[in-house]
């Protein structure tokens, strides 16, 4: 039997809702811009992202958040340039709900946009366990999939 170790490391950082612009670029962007590139010098291959929901398009988030999404924005910028394998999950508004084990990877057309904490932590894992999701930028949002099925089938 052979084995091989891929050292890998998911960056779920976040400033959180009560501090200021200052501390959510020192955090949601420049923390994560240092770990990607510490990640880069210690050649661990695989990076998973915690990103946020707006960040493909900052300009479309809610203005008091704004700062927040063009962070992250950044952060998964500088992610898809690196050299490493990368996968990013933009998550909807987190609740601490139960998860049910299920997810949606499109934006819902109405309703709340939100995804359970503990749906968001199975994605991690199967992230981690699933190279068929490796380059993939997927959004998350609570749905009727099996969480394995909703990312493996994300654009």
């Amino acid at each position: 039997m052979h084995w091989t170790v891929v050292m890998s490391l998911f960056f779920s950082a976040g400033s959180g809702g009560h501090t200021g612009a200052d501390k959510t670029i020192l955090v949601d962007m420049w923390g994560a811009i240092k770990t990607i590139s510490a990640c880069e010098e210690k050649k661990l291959k695989r990076f998973i992202m915690i990103s946020s929901r707006n960040a493909g398009e900052p300009k479309n988030g809610p203005d008091a958040i704004k700062h927040y999404n063009v962070c992250k924005h950044i952060a998964d910028e500088y992610l898809l340039k690196s050299p490493l394998d990368y996968t990013i999950l933009r998550p909807g508004k987190l609740t601490d709900n139960p998860g049910n084990g299920l997810l949606r990877t499109t934006r819902p057309s109405s309703g709340e946009q939100s995804v359970p904490r503990a749906d968001v932590v199975t994605a991690i894992q199967l992230c981690l366990e699933n190279d068929d999701i490796i380059g993939k930028v997927i959004e998350l949002y609570q749905g009727d999939k099996p969480i394995a099925a909703a990312l493996s089938n994300a654009d």
